[in-house]
């Protein structure tokens, strides 16, 4: 999954449906936040690297369509 629309995702699906609505992440903004994300620099956010984030299982699934499980 593209890690903008990825990061976006998981985001939204953590804050309320009408602060998500409003929020404009920069470039700049969702890449720190991926490589903050993404410690192990393989390019994709997996569940385990998602708690640590602080996004809960539920709006990691809803952020997974694909159910790839990243």
């Amino acid at each position: 999954m593209n890690k903008t629309l990825a990061l976006f995702a998981l985001s939204a699906a953590c804050a309320a449906p009408a602060l998500a609505a409003d929020v404009q992440l920069t470039d700049a903004q969702v890449d720190s936040a991926f490589l903050v994300a993404n410690p192990d620099k393989d390019g994709t956010v997996d569940m385990k690297e998602a708690k640590k984030f602080g996004i809960t299982d539920e709006a990691f699934k809803e952020a997974n369509p694909d159910k790839d499980g990243t």
